[in-house]
């Protein structure tokens, strides 16, 4: 079975994609830790850096919906920020490998959108069970570049998937980039990279 891993591995980008709950698979609850190509997509502006893109109005428009969450118990406070922009709505775990290398770049990226004139809020949503929740304190505790929050229940998880149409069986990271109306514009299932910049910038100044 080791061996059967390491070759799917090797194969594979990395990226955290959601199976059914076992026994004795730690905090992990129903997702587990997996290889995915879900992160090697071509850079090539909004259409490309999305998987799933959505109109401010009219037909096909989307509200973002966020599912119920909880507080974390023993972290410190998160700052609420202002409301009415962009807001980046990242979906991690504490023990999704790709989902904490990417927490760096995502807090980059919004230092340099603030810089040209495309700011937005970073809210890190967390999909951690409730074992995990130590995990969880010790990771904001440590630093991360955005507010966190943490869903409420497992069973909020797959509805939730589904609302912003990246599927209930979806990877994560998942990132869900939500316009100042409220109006959910883009879905991007797998990791963000440094080339992927240009086209984040431009759908978050194009409006």
């Amino acid at each position: 079975m080791r061996s059967e891993l390491l070759f799917v591995a090797v194969l594979l980008l990395a990226a955290c994609e959601p199976e059914p709950a076992t026994q004795g698979k730690g905090n992990q609850g129903r997702f587990d830790a997996v290889k995915s190509g879900a992160g090697n997509k071509k850079s090539g502006g909004a259409r490309g850096f999305c998987d799933r893109s959505f109109p401010a109005s009219g037909e096909g428009a989307v509200i973002f919906e966020p599912p119920p969450t909880r507080p974390v118990p023993g972290a410190p406070p998160t700052v609420t920020p202002p409301s009415g922009g962009w807001r980046w709505v990242n979906v991690w775990a504490t023990w999704c490998e790709p989902c904490r290398e990417e927490m760096a770049l995502l807090g980059r990226w919004r230092e340099a959108a603030a810089r040209d004139g495309a700011p937005f809020q970073l809210e890190l949503l967390s999909v951690d069970a409730e074992a995990a929740a130590p995990a969880l304190v010790k990771a904001i505790e440590q630093g991360l570049p955005g507010r966190v929050t943490w869903v409420r229940a497992e069973a909020e998880v797959e509805p939730f998937f589904e609302r912003i149409g990246a599927g209930k069986d979806a990877a994560i990271p998942i990132q869900a980039i939500v316009d100042p109306q409220g109006q959910l514009r883009c879905v991007r299932v797998g990791a963000v990279h440094d080339r992927d910049y240009g086209a984040v910038r431009a759908l978050l100044a194009g409006g």
